[in-house]
């Protein structure tokens, strides 16, 4: 299931178009919280204007005080940073700096697997006997015992930092955007180590190192807006047109980007997890030398043994990925709320990924266990919007040694025995605090398009937005129309090379990567959801689509049902439909899941579709194949449906057949259809029916296997036929204190008049 709807505007954002501009690009600018022609303009034209005077974060004139009477004196100094992009970049803007000023400088970045995230005691007693001053980058806001310890021991200290504010300061210089009225207060860790450089030695000497404030700000995932929009763009215009770090240069080679010019998603995607590599598999040292090393030769053996150790980190992500799939194989996904994997011998460093990419791929929050070398359980959190996965973790902080993180990110120990109950209790806060909906997929577009609206002076707009990224995402559209072809490319045919045919009569070319198995049929309606692209092929230039999703917009032709919408374990014969109806419309209305109707044919299901409500998919052909168990409206399917559907309705099926108990369902509708009884079977059914009579049954699938049974025929046949009989009045099932009697009469009646076998005969010829 996935929920598309129209990117919002920012609540009080009352900003007219201004003349000449497209109004699509301004409804993608006040949805990226542009609200003046002023705004638009630093927007779209970011510069230095954009970085705001770093003299406003709070403490920093007592840092840069601190910094230069250590320099004066010739004290030792200890830049403290983090083993994640945003800590290297950081660690390296500073201690770059403070070397060019004749600093006795070095950098300490923690081992993850050992030391974990920030100070620790056992570090900080050894910088002690080194160095006189200590100045944390990207980490020691709560570290108020450690910071008393530095300072006991003889070290000044400063603390850099980004996170969180705990429920006190450390008792020293403290300079993070969070504190005080500083104007943009998402500033990563490298961007407050960038904007310490420029209350040092001012602004022309911080944007040497720009580019390291770039790809950290773009690797943390901070928003990408004011002056981190600032920052991204000037460091990707230093590497792409003024200055290629030689380590920069170098991880560009590995990540088969050398010569091409460096977006925010090179950055991301390709650059990004190499950098992270080495912290996540062995010692980030290696990720800081490659960005501060000026030795060509240097920088491209670190870049290649940084490469080598991402392939190293795939292989062990993946192995955690496919044996936490196993596990989730059997997972009951419609009575939980959160997934909860553990593994033995995962490693420590990729289990966030893990997490990462199970939300991703499931939209649960997820919690990945791997063992500690001290036998403890050692967790790492992700969550979806809307779900605050650390405010969560509080109620169940009596179960564990620490915790940490923030709304959709988190880590935590807590011992073994104590992961049954943890697991338990977590679950059961997040199922009954949040709202079901927020576990529905959703992607926001930004303009509903025809085809001859898809310009390129639009697509030109849509790059305009770039650097793109957190806050700032890409353009998508939504276009909806019919396909007209759907074919598999690319060397192993894993691509999807399609058109659709769109509502104002164009044809719009489209990509979707990595989908050829979700191929839909030509001539089918659907809607996608795309970025618009520029395609060079031979040296032409043309404008496609980068398909994000797709879905089939409506089940078919329209018009009433066939027949009416009965609750799979009702009785045999009619029901009233206003109860069914009412029945189906509160179990797709209670929850998102769990709920399926299975309709005859394109009228059926188009005419149960209100009843399906919003919160359903809708399959052509087909059953769901989604653990997750999405509610779904599926149009004369295919195979069998899965287990685990608590709510199966049928429409345009007869009451007689959808009846037959769990066995008619794992049968393919069609095949059930082809079992419709012929005139001399129908006469042995009754004959069947008549020696049973006074039999009283415990439900209707049982009256239908005996009578199954009896006649040497297929259950399927026997709910059919008997379904035939009763609707002629030749037959029934009445409720007694005992259960359900069987009972027949005779009457003379002509087959050929009855509506409900005319309407069986031409389902089982088609």
């Amino acid at each position: 299931m996935l929920i598309m709807r129209q990117r919002p505007a920012e609540a009080g954002a009352a900003w007219e178009c201004p003349r000449g501009m497209n109004p699509i690009l301004h409804r993608m600018l006040l949805t990226r919280g542009v609200t003046s022609d002023d705004g638009a303009r630093a927007f779209l034209h970011p510069g230095m204007g954009m970085l705001h005077d770093p003299f406003l974060l709070h403490d920093m004139r007592r840092a840069v005080d601190v910094i230069n009477a250590a320099l004066k004196a010739h004290k030792r100094i200890c830049v403290y940073g983090d083993y994640d992009v945003d800590g290297v970049c950081a660690s390296a803007i500073l201690t770059l700096y403070l070397r060019e000023r004749g600093a006795q400088c070095e950098p300490y970045l923690p081992s993850r697997h050992k030391e974990g995230y920030g100070l620790n005691a056992d570090a900080v007693d050894r910088l002690a006997r080194e160095y006189d001053l200590l100045i944390t980058v990207d980490c020691g806001i709560t570290a108020f015992e450690l910071v008393e310890r530095a300072l006991s021991e003889g070290m000044q200290v400063i603390v850099t930092d980004h996170h969180q504010i705990g429920d006190r300061l450390p008792p020293c210089p403290t300079v993070n955007p969070l504190l005080g009225e500083y104007p943009f207060r998402y500033l990563c860790g490298a961007g407050v180590a960038f904007q310490l450089v420029a209350a040092l030695a001012g602004r022309s000497k911080a944007m040497e190192y720009v580019d390291l404030a770039a790809l950290a700000t773009i690797a943390d995932i901070v928003p990408l807006r004011d002056e981190n929009r600032a920052i991204a763009y000037l460091g990707l215009k230093r590497i792409n047109y003024e200055y290629k770090r030689p380590g920069i240069r170098a991880l560009m080679e590995v990540s088969g980007l050398d010569g091409r010019i460096i977006n925010a998603g090179n950055v991301a995607f390709q650059m990004t997890p190499r950098m992270n590599a080495s912290g996540r598999i062995g010692d980030a040292m290696r990720a800081y030398s490659l960005m501060v090393s000026r030795d060509r030769e240097e920088c491209m053996q670190l870049a290649a043994e940084l490469d080598e150790e991402n392939l190293k980190r795939k292989e062990l992500e993946n192995k955690a990925i496919n044996e936490a799939e196993a596990q989730l194989a059997a997972y009951d996904f419609y009575d939980r709320s959160v997934i909860i994997v553990k593994g033995e011998g995962w490693n420590l460093g990729v289990i966030g990924l893990a997490a990462s990419r199970l939300t991703e791929k499931y939209h649960y929050p997820t919690v990945v266990f791997t063992n500690d070398e001290d036998g403890s359980l050692v967790g790492s959190c992700r969550s979806i919007e809307g779900v605050d996965i650390f405010e969560a973790l509080t109620h169940t902080a009596d179960l564990l040694e620490r915790f940490g993180g923030h709304k959709m990110a988190a880590g935590l120990k807590l011992a073994p025995e104590n992961l049954s109950e943890f697991s338990r209790r977590l679950g059961e806060y997040i199922k009954t605090t949040y709202d079901f909906r927020l576990w529905i997929p959703c992607l926001e577009y930004d303009w509903a398009i025809g085809g001859r609206e898809l310009t390129p002076e639009l697509t030109q707009d849509a790059e305009r937005l770039a650097p793109t990224g957190c806050q700032n995402p890409g353009a998508v559209f939504l276009s909806r129309g019919e396909v007209t072809e759907a074919y598999p490319v690319g060397r192993e045919k894993e691509h999807l090379k399609l058109a659709l045919k769109t509502e104002d009569g164009t044809f719009l070319p489209g990509i979707w990567f990595r989908h050829a198995a979700d191929a839909p049929a030509p001539g089918s309606a659907a809607e996608i959801l795309y970025a618009p692209s520029v395609n060079e092929y031979q040296g032409r230039r043309s404008i496609q689509a980068e398909v994000k999703t797709l879905a089939h917009s409506e089940a078919g032709e329209g018009g009433e049902a066939s027949g009416f919408i009965i609750d799979a374990c009702a009785r045999f014969g009619p029901c009233a439909p206003e109860a069914d109806a009412s029945r189906v419309a509160q179990a797709f209305s209670s929850l998102h899941k769990g709920s399926i109707i299975i309709a005859a044919d394109a009228k059926s299901a188009n005419a149960a579709l209100p009843y399906a409500g919003d919160m359903r998919d809708i399959l052509i052909d087909a059953y769901p194949t989604d653990a997750r168990l999405f509610n779904a409206v599926c149009v004369a399917p295919e195979g069998c449906i899965m287990p685990g559907y608590r709510h199966i309705y049928y429409a345009g099926v007869p009451a007689c057949l959808c009846a037959g108990g769990e066995k008619i369902r794992q049968i393919p509708l069609a095949e059930c259809f082809k079992t419709v009884p012929g005139r001399d079977e129908l006469g042995e059914i009754y004959r069947k029916i008549k020696a049973l009579s006074g039999g009283v049954f415990a439900s209707c699938g049982a009256a239908a296997r005996m009578l199954a049974r009896e006649a040497g025929i297929s259950v399927p046949s026997a709910a059919l036929g008997y379904g035939v009989l009763a609707h002629m009045g030749l037959a029934g099932l009445e409720r007694t204190k005992d259960g359900l009697k069987l009972f027949c009469k005779w009457e003379r009646k002509s087959l050929e008049d009855d509506a409900l076998y005319i309407s069986l005969r031409a389902c089982a010829e088609n």
